[in-house]
């Protein structure tokens, strides 16, 4: 990964007095150019930093898209971390614009592909 200084939009998110959730405030980074999600900080209710996240982006020149890479999770109350969307096992690349049929979104649209 390579990290550069880039100017991002911040979004902060404060949970509502009325509301119960784990995280009680959150700011979301985004990436001015894509408009992406690249970090995320969570805090808990009690407003403390608890979880960072980190969400690089992969360029797909074929498909002219940056996309994400992974999802990096640091839990900084137990020094715990958690990594998903990871394509390194991935047998076929991602395929981006592919159209979908609507009947493919149906509730009965996994027995009918026999899973």
């Amino acid at each position: 990964m390579r990290y550069e200084l880039h100017r991002v939009w911040v979004v902060e998110a404060t949970l509502r007095p009325d509301a119960k959730h784990v995280y009680g405030k959150r700011s979301f980074y985004l990436d001015e150019d894509s408009w992406s999600v690249l970090a995320t900080d969570a805090y808990d209710t009690r407003g403390s930093l608890w979880r960072v996240g980190v969400h690089p982006l992969i360029q797909y020149y074929d498909a002219q898209v940056p996309w994400y890479a992974a999802n990096i999770w640091h839990d900084l109350s137990n020094g715990s971390y958690y990594m998903a969307g990871l394509s390194n096992q991935e047998k076929t690349p991602w395929k981006f614009g592919a159209k979908g049929r609507f009947v493919d979104f149906q509730a009965d649209a996994l027995r009918r592909l026999g899973r």
